[in-house]
């Protein structure tokens, strides 16, 4: 599903519509012409509609090409505005943009949220915490945070919850187990050796919901390890010989595989989340440009260290989900 375009194809489309010629365009934009006939090409590609018309003279808007012209224009008014509000704020008075992250999420968003801050804010400061969901959310809700990026669902009230990706959530288990060969597993197996769960302490809204689904399948389950980081998923796994949940999208070691689990198709949803009386144009593009990242690859969960100058300041806790 197409989510939108980038800024570097809003500026392209107003430089071509408002220089009638791709030739003449290029030039302002200091840009080759094959570069910029890309970028139009992915916008087009992307909306599945062509917006321009070549001419002996240059270029015209077609229908489709004017009706987006007044969106465009829009849009990149509302990046405008993002960093005339908050460039000061965070430039001038030293406030920097506080977000939260959990372990449980994909770390590869985590830095593409501080990548794509600074280029709507290009002078603003970010400061990033790794928490677990529940005292994210805690931290948002007494203004210690502006954000958090964690795992739906929650609970806490008066929240925007800008939705980034959604992944399925898959069995991890030893490769020398019986269980690792292309077979069809059973209910029975599944509950008997399933043992790694997310911590209900830490994100008791998503525990509830695993074990909900689950037993709609008809699976019972009763584990007896709660965590949520990835690495401590694996370890467990490995050293207890059991079953854990993990993320599709995370790596995992070389004597380790997934599976699907059988007769449920469990998926997770992370969300970029904040207070509703923000209602900051800057969170919300920061959102639509996470989602953006992920539609354009499927980004590794692997867990990078942040430096100093990135996150500020984190809280190095890992147990959390």
């Amino acid at each position: 599903m197409y989510e939108g375009p980038e800024f570097r194809h809003i500026i392209s489309f107003l430089a071509i519509a408002e220089e009638h010629s791709f030739i003449r365009a290029a030039k302002v934009l200091h840009t080759s012409q094959p570069s910029l006939s890309a970028q139009i090409r992915q916008l087009e590609e992307g909306l599945s509609v062509h917006l321009f018309r070549r001419t002996r003279v240059g270029a015209e808007l077609t229908e489709h090409g004017r009706i987006f012209l007044k969106h465009a224009r829009k849009m990149l008014q509302a990046r405008v505005d993002c960093v005339r509000e908050t460039s000061p704020r965070h430039a001038h008075d030293s406030l920097p943009f506080r977000l939260g992250y959990s372990p449980f999420v994909n770390h590869t968003l985590a830095q593409q949220a501080l990548i794509g801050y600074r280029e709507i804010v290009p002078e603003g400061r970010i400061n990033a915490y790794s928490e677990c969901t529940a005292r994210i959310m805690e931290m948002v809700e007494r203004h210690e945070l502006d954000a958090g990026l964690i795992s739906l669902p929650i609970q806490a009230k008066q929240m925007s919850e800008n939705k980034i990706c959604q992944e399925r959530v898959m069995l991890c288990m030893r490769q020398d187990s019986p269980f690792a060969l292309p077979a069809t597993l059973r209910n029975e197996e599944v509950s008997e050796r399933l043992k790694v769960m997310v911590s209900p302490s830490q994100h008791p809204e998503l525990y509830s919901r695993f074990k909900r689904k689950f037993k709609n399948a008809g699976i019972a389950l009763d584990p007896t390890e709660f965590v949520s980081a990835p690495g401590e998923v694996q370890f467990l796994v490995k050293t207890l010989n059991c079953f854990g949940l993990i993320r599709e999208s995370a790596p995992i070691d070389s004597d380790l595989v997934k599976r699907s689990i059988p007769n449920l198709d469990l998926s997770i949803t992370t969300a970029l989340v904040y207070r509703t009386e923000q209602q900051s144009p800057v969170l919300s593009l920061l959102a639509l440009r996470l989602a953006q990242s992920c539609l354009r690859s499927v980004v590794p969960c692997k867990k990078q260290p942040m430096s100093a100058d990135d996150s500020g300041q984190q809280s190095g806790i890992e147990n959390a989900s």
